[in-house]
C-alpha cells in the first residue's frame, strides 16, 4: 500500500501537467497495490485525483487545542 500526504506542486508550476504526472508515476511504482490520497478539504487538484483513477471515500476531522 502506498499513502500520500503532503503533495504540493509550487504555484508557479501549477496547470502544466506536473502534478499529473507525479502521481501517474506513484501510480506506476504501485502496480496493483492500493494508493491512499489524503487530502485537504479545501484541496484545488479534486479534479486532478479524479482523473488519476482515485475515488473519494470520505472525510474526517481533525482539531488540536492547546
Amino acid at each position: 500500500m502506498y499513502h500520500i500526504d503532503g503533495f504540493a506542486v509550487l504555484t508557479e508550476y501549477r496547470y502544466k501537467g506536473i502534478g499529473s504526472r507525479i502521481q501517474a508515476a506513484v501510480g506506476g511504482m504501485a502496480g496493483e497495490k492500493p494508493v491512499i490520497l489524503v487530502a485537504d478539504a479545501e484541496d484545488t487538484a479534486k479534479d486532478m485525483y479524479v482523473k488519476q483513477g482515485y475515488t473519494y471515500m470520505g472525510f474526517q476531522y481533525s482539531a488540536l487545542k492547546e
